[in-house]
């Protein structure tokens, strides 16, 4: 039964920074992108070009951090079946220990 309490502990832990990250990301992303149009200048083209690789570097990582996390909620949930409702160890976890 421990074990069942600290997975769920586990997800809810994964769950509440995955919404973290993603309303960091969101709030990064809205601030890039909603100042102002800069003057046309070789400077502002570049601090736009800047802002506009660091938005796409936003998306690729909230896709990297989200397939982590989906991961570990993953072999945190097989782990759950496993064990069953009543938190004991079953044959596969027993055959995966005896590798």
């Amino acid at each position: 039964m421990f074990v069942k309490r600290a997975l769920e502990r586990e997800r809810h832990i994964l769950t509440s920074f995955l919404t973290e990250v993603y309303i960091s990301l969101d709030e990064i992303e809205k601030l890039m992108l909603d100042e102002p149009s800069w003057e046309m200048s070789a400077t502002s083209n570049r601090v736009q070009m800047e802002r506009e690789y660091l938005t796409r570097i936003l998306h690729r990582e909230r896709k990297n951090i989200l397939s982590i996390l989906t991961g570990i909620q993953w072999s945190l949930d097989h782990l759950k079946n496993c064990l069953g409702e009543s938190g004991t160890i079953t044959p596969e976890i027993v055959i995966l220990n005896g590798k």
